[in-house]
C-alpha cells in the first residue's frame, strides 16, 4: 500500500482530485487501485496499492537521477573552482 497525505488547511489541496482521477483511471495499465481517500485528523489522506513500474522506467529513472546528480556535483565543483580563481585573482 501507498499513503499520500496533505494537510486539510493547504492552499491548493490536491488528493481529492487526485482520487477522482485515480478512480476514473483506474484497471488501466499501471494506474494503482485506490483502496481509500477521506480525512483523519488535520489530514486528507489517499491510500492505493502500489504503483507497479516496469523494468524499463525504473532504469530510465535511474538514468535521469544519475545524470541530474552529475550535473548538481559538476556545477558544485565548479562554482568551488571559480571561487579559488576569485580570490587568487584578488
Amino acid at each position: 500500500m501507498d499513503k499520500k497525505d496533505e494537510n486539510v488547511k493547504t492552499k491548493h489541496p490536491q488528493l481529492l482530485y487526485e482520487s477522482k482521477l485515480h478512480r476514473i483511471l483506474q484497471g488501466g495499465t499501471g494506474i494503482p487501485n485506490v483502496r481509500w481517500f477521506g480525512v483523519k485528523g488535520n489530514y486528507n489522506v489517499l491510500v492505493m496499492d502500489f504503483r507497479k513500474l516496469s523494468l524499463k522506467t525504473v532504469l530510465m529513472l535511474a538514468d535521469h537521477m544519475l545524470v541530474e546528480a552529475t550535473k548538481a556535483q559538476f556545477s558544485c565543483d565548479y562554482s568551488d573552482h571559480l571561487a579559488l580563481v576569485r580570490v587568487y585573482e584578488g
